[in-house]
Parts: structure tokens; sequence; C-alpha cells
């Protein structure tokens, strides 16, 4: 767009600062991967969404992760940032903003149910698939407008060759169990059971606290589609790996 009165930018000057953007990630990559390459621990203070060290050295680092049931998730989310806003006013949501549907009273004293009906006129399932997102590595194919098929298949095949371990949380035991042989140097003491009965134990505490409406959970279901066909495929590398391990 051109610039107007108000001096907005124009796409010119829009494409100049995302080449910047672009230029500023290549340099961190190649700078982290030269590191890396090294050995040893080191402190680096540049955020990047997810390394890929193959353009620039060969040796790759090996990425563990977990996912989650996406409806689930969503719901964990809501139930943690409407935690702090009107409970805990801890400082890592103080820039979240009350949904503007609702006003702050009802919005502290609402239902999760309520908080759904309020802001469902206003989803945007794409952005929604947070887990894609991730394993996708926020490519520029996983653009929040376009984020679709592509970045499903890009996630997965991420999740396939640069992830050592992608765990379950709903097969927590079995996860961590597939963990500690995967990556015996630095879980070999890990114990499976008892994180996984904490996990759990913690979990109890406040599951009746997120309650959701079964015709809810299924419109959540269509929105975060991505997310579910990236959750049913871990689901199925894990079992396969479990299979392979004699856990089945």
């Amino acid at each position: 767009r051109s610039a107007g009165p108000s001096g907005g930018a124009t796409q010119q000057q829009e494409a100049e600062a995302h080449a910047v953007v672009l230029l500023h990630e290549e340099n961190a990559q190649r700078e982290l991967c030269q590191l890396w390459t090294t050995g040893g621990a080191h402190i680096f203070f540049t955020h990047l969404a997810m390394l890929d060290c193959m353009p620039f050295v060969q040796r790759q680092p090996h990425w563990v992760g977990l996912v989650r049931h996406p409806v689930d998730q969503w719901i964990s989310t809501q139930y943690a940032v409407h935690h702090c806003i009107c409970q805990t006013h801890d400082s890592w949501c103080a820039n979240i903003s009350i949904p503007v549907q609702l006003t702050r009273e009802a919005y502290c004293e609402g239902t999760l149910n309520d908080l759904f009906v309020a802001i469902q006129p206003t989803l945007n399932p794409l952005p929604m698939n947070v887990q894609t997102l991730y394993f996708g590595g926020h490519h520029p194919q996983c653009d929040q407008s376009r984020m679709g098929s592509q970045c499903l298949e890009l996630a997965l095949y991420n999740m396939q060759k640069l992830f050592a371990w992608v765990g379950v949380l709903e097969e927590l035991e079995l996860s961590l169990k597939v963990l500690r042989v995967t990556m015996p140097d630095l879980f070999a003491g890990l114990d499976p059971t008892s994180a996984a009965k904490t996990h759990k134990n913690e979990h109890d505490r406040t599951v009746h606290l997120t309650d959701l409406l079964p015709e809810y959970r299924e419109l959540l279901t269509k929105y975060l589609r991505y997310d579910l066909a990236l959750y049913e495929r871990a689901k199925e590398f894990l079992l396969k790996k479990a299979g392979a391990c004699g856990f089945l």
C-alpha cells in the first residue's frame, strides 16, 4: 500500500523491513549452529523458533518435544490465562487483554463456556493451531494467514527428522519410557512412573475447573484440525517407537 498522510509504510519499505528480519534470523541461525559444532555450554540471547543447522553445518542438535490433545491444550491455556488475570496477577499475563466482549467482572466470574460463547464469533482457526506452527518452525509457509496442509506436512517432516523424541502428554508414562531409552546419557535416572503420577495429581486438581460442553469441544476440534492431525501422527510415531523398544 502507498504511504498516506499519516506516514504509513510503503510496500517497498515493508519488503525491506522483512528482508532485514530474514537476514537477522539467518545470521542468528548460522552463529548458533557454529557454536553448536564446538561443543560445550553456550548462552545465546536470540530467540529462534526452530534450529535447522543443515544449511550451515552437518551436525544437527537433538530436539525433544511434547504434544497434547489440541482441545485440552486450548482449554488449559484459557484456564491459565484466566487464573493469572483474575487471581495471581503474575507478570507474564500483564499484557494479555480481556476479550472486548466481556467486562472484567464477567470474565473473572464466568465459566469457560461463557467465555467460549463470547469469543467464538471472532476465533481465527489458523493461528489457533499452535502446535503445528511450532513444529513447523514458524516457517514463512506457516504464516498465520496461510497456514494449512503445507505447514502440517512441514511440521510432520520436522517432527520425524529433527526431533529425537516427541512425547504425548496423554501417554506420559509410555512417552518417558521411550525418552529414557532414546537418550540414556541424559535420562538414565528418569523414573517414568513417578513423573507421570506427579503430573496426573496436578492435573486432577484443576480438571473440574475446565469443563467445556460437548458441542463446544466439537467446534474446537474443527478449528484445531491441523493440530489434531499432528497429534494423531505423533501418537502413531510414539507407539511405533514403544513397540520397537518392547514396551507394548
